[in-house]
């Protein structure tokens, strides 16, 4: 079943380069971008889309670690809060013998 996995999944990388490849060679076309008045290099127009997507494979994951940070700030309390629940119920039950 792992001999399965690592094939497929070397066979989709394999594909995932060639579609790139592909991409890359159909979309040679020089372009300059504009940003804010300023011009940049005429380069290819994958260049800039390959860099666009770098770019979100960077911003993407400290995005998201970001909301985790959060969820786990707030387990940390609701733990914290259970565990002071736990010993009050403690407390009462005790009381209560």
């Amino acid at each position: 079943m792992n001999i399965i996995r690592r094939i497929l999944v070397g066979v989709a990388a394999l594909l995932a380069g060639l579609f790139i490849v592909i991409f890359i060679l159909e979309n040679r076309q020089l372009v300059a971008l504009t940003l804010f008045g300023q011009s940049t290099a005429m380069l290819p127009l994958a260049t800039f889309l390959v860099l666009s997507f770098l770019a979100g494979l960077l911003v993407g994951p400290l995005l998201s670690s970001i909301g985790l940070a959060r969820l786990r700030m707030r387990l940390r309390n609701t733990r914290r809060e259970m565990s002071a629940c736990q010993r009050q119920l403690a407390q009462q039950l005790s009381q209560d013998k």
